[in-house]
């Protein structure tokens, strides 16, 4: 009812402005009415836009009450309002044409964005492949700064396309996922393994504290390590030599929490909010031109995928620290 008044409200008061605008030329005319007869054309003027109005409202009362009520199931409401009258009918009938260009649409972009995300994949197949034979070469040869260093940049490569095949594959990642009991420990010593090169490289040292018993969580254990490498290499890529990462895990609020902080550059207060948003680099990324801004994007998505919750606190120049929190 509100709505169709509001609907009707400007008609209404032309109703009324039209009535007060004839009694004012009878007036003018100089023409004499008994108030009885004024009155009565009042009422009876009254009566006629009363009786309109009733009449127009049970013809359009379903209009009004459907739109009136929300409703997030447009086919529910389409065939309610489906025959109520010509021009509820015909602007269906477009908004229908309208609805149907644009899914129409959106499966061209979906067909778009497929093709390109199958690009990607077969681009970083074949990147993979020679980087791998690369390194080959390289750890068969003698271990000296020149090969370490080398070796140390395929790495970095290798992980920049693994970040972008991981980009590729965000949409997909719940349909890989296995929830199983990990152990945090384990999982901390192979990412700490696998980024070994990259610890001596730069001169940075991991440290391990675990506050009571070793803890299990339920998570993926390759997404877990995913996540766990990223952030150890950007505690690295940020730290200056001889700083230290350090891990702990600890219990907060009956949850298992794993830290992860350096004493690095830290990040400065504007960007902190902001350094999850996809290719957003910040200050150290643009005095750094190793960072993509993908990484810590795919930590957060992922996280979310896995139930977990991550926080950061840092301060410039006195370090960084990230807390995942297991629930």
């Amino acid at each position: 009812m509100k709505l169709f008044i509001k609907d009707h409200l400007s008609f209404i008061l032309l109703y009324v402005i039209n009535f007060i605008f004839i009694l004012l030329i009878i007036w003018l005319s100089g023409e004499s009415l008994s108030s009885q007869l004024m009155i009565y054309m009042f009422f009876l003027s009254l009566f006629i836009l009363f009786i309109f109005l009733t009449v127009r409202y049970y013809k359009k009362a379903t209009v009004y009450k459907t739109l009136s009520i929300p409703s997030s199931n447009l086919r529910s409401m389409k065939k309610k309002l489906q025959g109520t009258d010509l021009f509820t009918d015909s602007f269906i009938k477009h908004e229908n044409q309208n609805y149907n260009q644009f899914l129409s649409e959106i499966e061209n972009y979906k067909n778009k964005n497929s093709e390109w995300r199958t690009y990607i994949v077969q681009w970083v197949h074949q990147m993979k492949s020679p980087i791998s034979s690369m390194r080959l070469a390289l750890q068969n040869r003698n271990h000296n700064e020149e090969n370490m260093q080398l070796l140390v940049e395929l790495d970095q490569i290798d992980k920049q396309l693994n970040n972008i095949l991981n980009l590729a594959r965000l949409e997909a990642v719940d349909r890989d996922l296995k929830i199983e009991p990990i152990n945090l420990i384990e999982s901390i010593n192979r990412i700490i393994n696998q980024n070994k090169r990259l610890f001596i490289q730069n001169k940075v040292f991991p440290k391990v504290h675990i506050e009571n018993t070793i803890p299990t969580v339920l998570s993926d254990k390759k997404w877990l390590d995913f996540i766990i490498d990223q952030l150890v290499h950007n505690a690295i890529k940020f730290s200056n030599p001889t700083d230290q990462i350090i891990f702990n895990i600890k219990q907060i609020d009956n949850k298992c929490c794993l830290e992860i902080s350096d004493t690095g550059v830290g990040i400065i207060k504007e960007d902190i909010p902001r350094i999850f948003d996809l290719y957003f680099t910040g200050k150290n990324g643009r005095t750094n031109n190793n960072s993509s801004g993908i990484g810590l994007y795919l930590v957060k998505q992922i996280l979310e995928q896995l139930g977990h919750k991550i926080k950061v606190e840092s301060e410039q120049s006195k370090g960084t620290k990230f807390t995942i929190y297991f629930d």
